[in-house]
């Protein structure tokens, strides 16, 4: 035979044993690109923000002590979010919180409605979660469940998906029970297994105590009986053959072991991301920083997406403010490196909407209404369309009028009242307030006091005989803030007694009090224990709350960082003037 039918023949046996052996012979293979339709999210991509709450000890979402909880979600449909991810714990279950204002003559911050949570009184914490997925499927707003924890504040303890007062069996249950409660809802779209499996789980390498992989398909099979239509969410682990990486965020286990028995159309791998502010990782320190991102993130979680495996959900990822605002840090370059990256291609949602987050802070800041505009304008530009027909609101970049009238009153010799004309701006967020003992100073962040909703504010906290001198600007719902008011000064008065005067009644602990009017009352009982944090004093809604001279007005802190005791006793001078005022000392 020629060479050519020598050839010939060779390919042709080559063939046939091929099939006789199952498998196929490709010659001259050329492997086609991946097909990406496994990496869409079905509905829609998702870009939001993570609002906690339930999975603490107050078992319900966070900021319902300052804000209604329709115009919280009104908030973050007007900025153009499309979802919510809602950690919730176990233990939750059952429990009725106590941390929501229901208030029929409180007036909501955002939207100036009159009446906060009146529809949440005496409801568990389940109803609760009712009432907020109704909330949000009225405004088009997407949710996923995430499984934070089995006991309330319990997720930093916790390292697999089981504990000794929640075995696998009810966390499975819990599950299903949900699934079942939502299944009517289709705004309820996403259940994420189990935050950040980490420390001694496994994926595919060790027994089936800690092997995450083999139990989130347990789990999510279990949901998918009830649920059929549910996105099964799946994080990653902290370890896989020796390599570290973020708890919840190492998914290249998937690479040898993929998730079986959850279909492709529920599949959704979400791993979690964060930048140098939360843990300075060694990828952060590397002369190539933040070039040599891509391939991090590629080889931990990312190839699921450019292999066409299934879609990503980038559950957690957040920045602290300051980072935010600054260009040069760390954080800035891996979260905007981040974006750039897969911004617009992955689902995502942020960490987080509250303010009270010690890793991250939030989307709103400490008064719960005003927006951290430097966060948001890196999210902005990559959020997907809201869902029943609208879209991200278009960018506002006029600042609303500098406030007028600015005037300064001493009011004693630690505070000064200032007052200034109502703003007319439609959609006005509140005042900033910026103090310095320099006459003709620069408004910036080195003098920043406080941001708030109302045109007065009594400063406290200052110093004697000392003259203060102040401006004010406005700051709109988009972030953008006004020229400064003219300047404003006065002088404290003289030096007083510290603490003020008064006819201080002796408190015992626990110590609740709500209404209007002027207090004094003493303890001696407060912990002093630098790592006691389950001690706290709270306190909404008051015009003043002193404690031994230092101003605590509508703040939560803890007892070990209050100021110290005078002659063994706190001096605690409370004044509110509405009915909703409210100390509680824990």
């Amino acid at each position: 035979m020629s060479k050519k039918k020598i050839l010939a023949f060779a390919i042709v046996m080559m063939l046939f044993v091929s099939l006789l052996c199952g498998s196929v012979v490709h010659l001259n293979e050329t492997k086609a690109a991946p097909s990406f339709a496994s990496t869409e999210m079905p509905g829609g991509r998702l870009t939001g923000v993570n609002w906690f709450g339930f999975e603490t000890g107050n078992y319900v979402v966070h900021g319902l002590w300052s804000r209604d909880y329709k115009s919280m979600l009104q908030q973050i449909s007007d900025l153009g979010f499309n979802c919510i991810r809602i950690p919730w714990c176990n233990e939750m279950i059952g429990k009725y919180p106590s941390s929501i204002q229901i208030n029929s003559d409180g007036v909501d911050a955002y939207t100036g409605k009159k009446g906060l949570n009146l529809d949440l009184a005496g409801l568990s914490s389940l109803e609760v979660l009712d009432k907020i997925v109704e909330e949000a499927g009225r405004l088009n707003l997407k949710i996923i469940l995430d499984n934070h924890s089995r006991a309330a504040d319990g997720y930093m303890n916790e390292q697999v998906w089981y504990t000794d007062s929640c075995s696998e069996q009810k966390w499975i249950s819990d599950w299903v029970m949900l699934a079942e409660r939502y299944k009517n809802n289709t705004n309820v779209v996403g259940f994420d297994l189990d935050n950040e499996p980490h420390g001694i789980a496994t994926w595919g390498e060790g027994n089936s105590s800690t092997n995450w992989n083999e139990a989130a398909s347990r789990c999510g099979q279990a949901i998918l009986k009830v649920n059929p239509k549910a996105l099964i969410m799946i994080e990653g682990v902290e370890k896989y053959k020796g390599d570290s990486y973020w708890w919840g965020g190492n998914l290249s286990g998937v690479k040898d072991y993929p998730i079986t028995g959850i279909p492709a159309g529920n599949l959704v791998y979400s791993p979690h991301d964060y930048g140098p502010t939360v843990f300075n990782q060694t990828w952060f320190t590397a002369p190539d920083f933040p070039n040599n991102m891509p391939k991090i993130w590629d080889d931990h979680f990312w190839f699921i997406y450019k292999n066409g495996i299934a879609p990503i959900m980038l559950g957690e990822f957040g920045i602290k403010e300051e980072a935010a605002a600054n260009p040069a840090s760390g954080d800035y370059k891996w979260i905007t490196s981040l974006m750039a990256y897969i911004g617009d291609k992955a689902s995502w949602t942020f960490w987080c909407w509250n303010p009270n987050s010690g890793d991250t802070g939030g989307i709103l800041k400490d008064d719960w209404v005003s927006v951290n505009q430097a966060k948001y304008n890196i999210l902005k530009p990559y959020l997907a369309p809201q869902f029943g027909g609208s879209s991200p609101p278009p960018s506002d970049t006029i600042p609303p009028a500098a406030p007028t009238g600015l005037t300064a009153t001493a009011a004693s010799s630690s505070s000064i009242n200032l007052d200034w004309a109502d703003n007319t701006d439609s959609d006005l967020a509140g005042y900033k307030v910026y103090r310095s003992t320099t006459s003709g100073f620069t408004p910036g962040s080195a003098n920043f006091v406080k941001q708030v909703t109302a045109s007065a504010y009594t400063d406290t906290g200052l110093d004697a005989d000392t003259t203060y001198y102040y401006k004010v600007t406005a700051v709109d719902t988009s972030g953008n803030e006004s020229q400064p008011s003219a300047q404003a000064s006065a002088k404290t008065q003289q030096d007083g007694t510290t603490p003020p005067s008064g006819e201080y009644t002796e408190i015992s602990l626990p110590f609740v009090h709500d209404g209007a009017g002027e207090y004094y009352w003493k303890t001696n009982k407060l912990s002093t224990d630098p790592n006691d944090w389950s001690h706290y004093i709270n306190s909404w809604n008051l015009d003043l709350l002193e404690i031994n001279g230092k101003d605590y007005t509508n703040v939560w802190v803890a007892q070990h960082q209050i100021a110290p005791s005078s002659d063994g006793y706190w001096y605690i001078h409370y004044r509110g003037n509405v009915s909703s005022a409210h100390i509680e000392i824990k």
